[in-house]
């Protein structure tokens, strides 16, 4: 029986599926089931990983903005005191 990567489109599926006895189409709803849920949570922890990787990205580049423009305003201030 092929799973669910070698269906070529929707009809093959189908037909498949009609050709099935109860049990076989419920292990086979269960596999994919299975299947789908294994993807998600792989992408899950990818999204969250690339959105954490992402705010690191921002607070560093946001801390040397800050530190830039506070070295600026201390010259600039040194310069009109003296």
């Amino acid at each position: 029986m092929p799973n669910s990567k070698t269906f070529l489109n929707d009809l093959e599926l189908e037909k498949h599926i009609k050709d099935m006895d109860s049990r076989e189409l419920m292990e086979f709803t269960a596999r994919q089931v299975y299947d789908v849920c294994s993807l998600v949570t792989k992408h899950e922890r990818r999204i969250n990983y690339l959105e954490k990787q992402s705010n690191k990205i921002t607070g560093v580049i946001g801390g040397i903005g800050t530190f830039i423009g506070a070295v600026t305003v201390g010259v600039i201030n040194y310069f009109i005191n003296k």
